[in-house]
């Protein structure tokens, strides 16, 4: 029963700020970088979205607002929200999991 209980009590501790714990726990420091900001455009977009889409988002967003051009790593991101159970996929799109 306490196995039980705990486990309930921690899936309820595991929204908002607690999700961004998560991921930084679960995941290497440049890892972090990447999972974080396609879990935060996921999230945004409030829809599914292609691979293609995301990319092309988290790069216009970074010569927008600073000016710089990366080459985002898009599916080692997709890959590892995947892992951590924090996106639903449908077909080829990809979709963040609520945060509730």
């Amino acid at each position: 029963m306490k196995t039980l209980a705990d486990n309930l009590y921690f899936k309820n501790l595991d929204n908002n700020t607690c999700v961004f714990h998560r991921l930084i726990d679960a995941t290497e420091e440049e890892e972090n970088k990447e999972v974080i900001l396609a879990y935060y455009f996921l999230l945004k977009a409030d829809k599914a979205i292609s691979a293609q889409e995301l990319d092309r988002t988290i790069e216009q967003w970074f010569q927008t607002h600073h000016n710089t051009p990366i080459d985002f790593d898009v599916p080692d991101a997709i890959r590892k929200l995947i892992e951590l159970d924090m996106v639903e996929t449908h077909d080829d799109k990809v979709q963040a999991k609520s945060l509730q």
